[in-house]
């Protein structure tokens, strides 16, 4: 449950899954996430990411993850994302995750 005051929602932000710069768009609910502004950092800096099944997979860098505890994104790891619309043709596109998985293994593997 998104934490809140009085009904409005804090710290929240939209995720975009392909950037707007490489041909995302912000039209297309199925190309954001809903995430904290922290998580939101460390998604567009490709320390983690979903898969297909929308399970977090987190970097496996040593460094990254060591500092990583503070910030719970370990505790992510393995599980769905939270946070995820109800309706399955409002969930993340399985193209758009495609192209962030693939993006996030180029970043850690080349």
């Amino acid at each position: 449950m998104p934490v809140g005051v009085r009904g409005r929602p804090l710290g929240l932000e939209a995720a975009h899954i392909i950037p707007v710069s490489q041909n995302g768009t912000s039209a297309d609910a199925r190309n954001g996430v809903l995430l904290c502004r922290n998580h939101h950092v460390l998604f567009d800096e490709f320390a983690w990411t979903p898969d297909e099944d929308l399970r977090v997979h987190v970097a496996d860098d040593e460094q990254f993850r060591q500092s990583a505890v503070a910030n719970c994104v370990l505790d992510w790891e393995g599980k769905r994302l939270p946070n995820l619309p109800e309706k399955a043709d409002l969930q993340p596109a399985a193209e758009a995750v495609r192209f962030r998985l693939d993006q996030f293994d180029r970043f850690w593997h080349s």
